[in-house]
């Protein structure tokens, strides 16, 4: 275990047993538990002590700081948006860090625009609730799997998936499971245009940080509005014409919810049951 690892570890276990503040939750959440799941499930098909790991869709680079702690060698992470360059400011305030890792570092991307870098140039890629924002999906696969060297890995998660019964992202402000596909597109954005504060402490994200409360409304709609409504079927499909291989493929349900009939009737039980999904693929050798 390296110095820096060492530190960062010794620092998330005393975030894991204090009493968080409410812009605590996000970080936690990012840093720890999506890092760890995201570093456990890489290090099955990986040596991260001797890869190079891109971060596709970054945002704010908390969960590419708690990727580090596995002794990575190193991680680029890319956005559209320039969230991660909060990230030297945040970590000191709950890591005490003077500077990020050397190892680690961002790049802003273009969307629709090739990747800055050469193929084959990374040993595994992860995108962590990222590719159901991403407008040409089929585009992206073909370019993850240009960067990926052979046998390397790709890991995806989505979470929530637009069919289920919060896939439109606005759980922050409507609660009824489903209303995203049960009301009429008209109707279903008057309500969550006149939502109050009921967001939850673990949604309290940078965004819910940084903005007005009115100001968060119209940038939770408007990601709403780009969602590309992708179905488990339709992402295994854009991997496989990439020429990928898929590896293990998990569905969650996790929530007790049960569509009504008429939704049964229009789109597939599975499609409505699944929350989420984490897909691992292998670039061919």
């Amino acid at each position: 275990m390296t110095r820096l690892q060492l530190f960062i570890t010794k620092k998330w276990a005393s975030l894991k047993h204090r009493n968080f503040r409410r812009e605590d939750t996000w970080f936690y959440s990012h840093f720890v538990t999506a890092a760890n799941e995201i570093g456990d499930h890489l290090s099955r098909f990986v040596r991260l002590n001797q890869s190079r790991v891109l971060d596709f869709g970054c945002g704010d680079g908390f969960t590419a700081l708690g990727v580090i702690r596995f002794n990575t060698k190193e991680i680029v992470g890319v956005d559209l948006n320039l969230a991660y360059s909060y990230l030297p400011e945040i970590s000191r305030r709950y890591l005490g860090m003077d500077t990020l890792p050397n190892n680690l570092s961002f790049q802003q991307v273009v969307e629709g625009e090739q990747l800055p870098f050469e193929n084959a140039s990374f040993n595994a890629i992860y995108a962590w609730s990222v590719l159901e924002h991403v407008q040409d999906v089929d585009y992206v696969m073909h370019e993850l799997y240009r960067l990926l060297e052979p046998e390397g890995i790709l890991f995806i998660q989505i979470e929530p998936l637009y069919h289920s019964p919060f896939g439109s992202h606005l759980l922050r402000l409507i609660q009824e499971p489903w209303a995203h596909l049960t009301m009429t597109g008209e109707a279903f954005l008057e309500r969550a245009r006149n939502a109050h504060d009921i967001v939850r402490e673990e949604e309290k994200d940078l965004a819910y940080q940084t903005l007005a409360f009115i100001e968060f409304k119209k940038f939770l709609i408007s990601e709403y509005k780009n969602l590309n409504r992708i179905t488990m079927g339709e992402l295994e499909a854009a991997a496989q014409n990439s020429g990928f291989n898929v590896l293990t493929q998990e569905k969650r349900q996790g929530h007790p919810y049960r569509p009504p009939m008429d939704l049964l009737e229009r789109y597939p039980a599975e499609d409505l049951l699944t929350n989420d999904v984490r897909l691992t693929l292998r670039k061919p050798g």
